[in-house]
C-alpha cells in the first residue's frame, strides 16, 4: 500500500525532508510571489468581497453610499477586529475605584503633601 507519508524507500531518512527550499534567484522570486499572493488572499480578496455585497446590498436596495475597494478594506479590518474582540478576547481594561487613588480621601496625608 502506498502512503506519502510512510515511503517504501527504507533509505529514506525522515530527517532529510526538505518541504521549501531556496536556491538562487528563482526560489528568491517565488518566495515573493508567493508571499504577495498570500497577503492578497487574506486582505485584498475579502476586501473585495466586502465591497462587492455591500455595493449590492445598501447601495442598489436601499440607495446608499457606493464603496471603493480601499473602503472595503476598512469594512473588512472592522470585521476582523470585532471577531477577534469577541470571539478571543486578549485586550483587557481595568479601572481603578476612586478610593484606590491617592489623595481621594478626607485627611489623607498623601494629599495634603505629608508622608
Amino acid at each position: 500500500m502506498f502512503s506519502p507519508f510512510r515511503p517504501d524507500d527504507s533509505d529514506h531518512n525522515p530527517d532529510d525532508v526538505h518541504v521549501f527550499e531556496i536556491r538562487g534567484v528563482t526560489g528568491f522570486i517565488t518566495l515573493i510571489v508567493g508571499a504577495i499572493l498570500a497577503v492578497a488572499c487574506v486582505t485584498i480578496v475579502p476586501a473585495a468581497v466586502v465591497m462587492v455585497f455591500w455595493n449590492a446590498f445598501v447601495f442598489e436596495t436601499f440607495q446608499g453610499p457606493e464603496i471603493q475597494l480601499h473602503q472595503g478594506f476598512l469594512i473588512w479590518t472592522l470585521i476582523v477586529l470585532l471577531i477577534k474582540l469577541f470571539a478571543d478576547p486578549q485586550i483587557h481594561f481595568e479601572f481603578k475605584q476612586l478610593s484606590d487613588l491617592p489623595g481621594d480621601l478626607p485627611g489623607d496625608s498623601r494629599r495634603d503633601g505629608k508622608k
